[in-house]
């Protein structure tokens, strides 16, 4: 009896190399609640536009938020008859990212981000919104909705 091995080819080796990158480097990404790490929120965070409602009725409100990488931040927020726009800074404090705006009805404080399904979820563990939590789409790299 004769034994015969086959030896892979080369791009057979190269495929299942990048497979098991790739299935290594989803390990290390975030799961579902667990809450990003420094590293993460500056790459999933930071440099993108999110989109997020809350309230109910005539609380009703909505929002585009977008956090520069150079440390500042814009937002729109409306409502059913009411809407502005504000401008603000961020920073990266621990596994946190805290924000201060110029208008005065946005909260101040500092948020944890996770996943949650197809969401991002800040929750704020200081400041005005400790304790609330908001959904957000990420809408992609960059200054989508041109805030400004």
């Amino acid at each position: 009896m004769k034994l015969v091995t086959k030896i892979p080819s080369f791009g057979y080796l190269l495929a299942l190399l990048v497979a098991s990158l790739s299935l290594v480097g989803s390990l290390e990404a975030a799961e579902e609640g667990q809450v990003f790490a420094a590293e993460e929120l500056q790459t999933r965070i930071v440099d993108r536009t999110f989109f997020g409602a809350g309230g109910k009725g005539k609380d009703k409100w909505r929002t585009y938020y977008y956090l520069s990488p150079d440390g500042t931040s814009v937002i729109r927020v409306w409502g059913e008859d009411w809407k502005f726009r504000a401008s603000g800074t961020w920073r990266i404090k621990g596994d946190t990212i805290c924000s201060k705006w110029s208008h005065p009805d946005l909260p101040k404080g500092c948020y944890e981000y996770f996943v949650r399904g197809k969401y991002i979820v800040s929750k704020g563990v200081s400041g005005d919104n400790k304790g609330k939590t908001l959904l957000n789409k990420d809408l992609g790299q960059g200054n989508v909705k041109d805030l400004k």
